[in-house]
């Protein structure tokens, strides 16, 4: 059998991290490259990190869903889930009842009504 310690368990997780935010370092820059040659990308990829953050905050950790949460993140800004003026935003997110995933298809609907 195999035993999988807790300090590889840990490693692994950090290698999948750092493995993702190279992912959305790239599409950050195919996708929004105005943002990208505006901010470089030291401080894309704090705006990453922090995006991570604010969507696990709300219970939102599939890669497809974090994604989905930082592509909102550039469209609207880096703080729209409490934007008073996007209040449909933090509605959603803090919905309780919805998962991750359900919160992120509510939201494109919604981004796709307001942009």
């Amino acid at each position: 059998m195999l035993v999988i310690r807790d300090e590889q368990m840990s490693a692994l997780k950090a290698y999948m991290a750092e493995q993702f935010e190279n992912r959305m370092v790239r599409h950050v820059r195919e996708s929004f490259p105005d943002n990208f040659m505006s901010l470089g990308e030291d401080k894309i990829r704090n705006e990453i990190r922090y995006g991570i953050d604010r969507a696990n905050h709300y219970d939102i950790t599939l890669e497809y869903d974090v994604c989905g949460y930082i592509n909102l993140m550039f469209a609207f800004g880096r703080d729209y889930d409490v934007d008073p003026s996007l209040h449909w935003a933090a509605m959603i997110l803090n919905n309780a009842d919805l998962s991750g995933s359900s919160k992120l298809d509510r939201l494109y609907e919604e981004a796709e009504k307001h942009s």
